[in-house]
């Protein structure tokens, strides 16, 4: 029986919040511990004790000696940690929610999706992974881990439990030496794909000049499976129609109503 394990995180503009980005991967345990030791490999080559990819865009810590401006070196990290993803990964997921969606949409659509873009990108990426797992036939649903220490924590919880009915799993992003906790290394990838499909949300949601081009990160990572689902102004509609749709059958499952009998 194969251990199925998801590394999802989560990237949101501040102070505005405009859009909130749930992104990450699937693989089994066993991969994924396979893929811990490379990982590190190529941090400690450079003398790195993780990878946060905001830090690295700003050459902050860890990367605030020798890395700014240095191309080549910048280039060769991120190939080589790229390279790494889809060698153990099985497929990417990624949910963008526009929070000035999510405020137009009817108590009743916005109780079904947690009241929260947190709760409610959840919801969306748990959608996914089912899916995939359906196609792909596998028997159980994975495990569902996050970075610890997401804002609005609470609501993904409540969320996560009430339709997959089990909790999700919360680790750290970074070794904390002092309490001998390791990091779940998968979520540094993660943190990679959900910053550049932020990048992406936040260039989408302007006009674009007609020369624009994909960030390279987000190119090769755009290689592997998977489709960002967008929840924007336009998925409005659809998301109230699916809610009374699922409502009706949850309230009526033998069709016993005016829209059974129809049938």
């Amino acid at each position: 029986m194969v251990m199925l394990q998801t590394a999802f995180d989560v990237s949101q503009d501040q102070p505005y919040r405009n859009f909130l980005v749930m992104a990450g991967f699937i693989s089994s345990a066993e991969r994924w511990a396979d893929f811990d030791t490379p990982w590190r490999k190529r941090l400690a080559d450079d003398g790195l004790p993780y990878f946060q990819m905001r830090a690295f865009a700003q050459s902050d810590k860890p990367f605030h000696r020798g890395w700014k401006n240095n191309e080549s070196r910048r280039r060769k990290l991120l190939s080589d940690l790229l390279k790494l993803i889809p060698e153990h990964a099985y497929h990417k997921f990624a949910v963008v929610v526009q929070a000035s969606a999510l405020g137009k949409v009817s108590d009743q659509v916005r109780e079904h999706l947690g009241r929260t873009s947190l709760a409610a990108a959840g919801y969306l990426i748990v959608g996914l992974v089912q899916e995939w797992r359906d196609r792909e036939r596998y028997l159980h649903s994975p495990e569902y881990i996050f970075e610890d220490g997401d804002l609005d924590k609470g609501t993904l919880m409540k969320m996560l439990h009430e339709i997959n009915g089990k909790d999700p799993i919360f680790r750290p992003k970074k070794d904390i030496p002092e309490k001998d906790v390791l990091a779940f290394t998968p979520l540094q990838a993660a943190d990679i794909l959900a910053y550049e499909v932020k990048k992406v949300a936040d260039d989408v949601g302007r006009l674009l000049p007609e020369d624009f081009r994909f960030r390279f990160p987000y190119e090769e990572l755009n290689r592997m499976p998977g489709e960002p689902k967008i929840f924007n102004h336009n998925s409005v509609g659809m998301a109230e129609i699916l809610v009374k749709i699922n409502t009706h059958f949850m309230d009526h499952p033998l069709g016993g109503s005016e829209i059974g009998r129809a049938s």
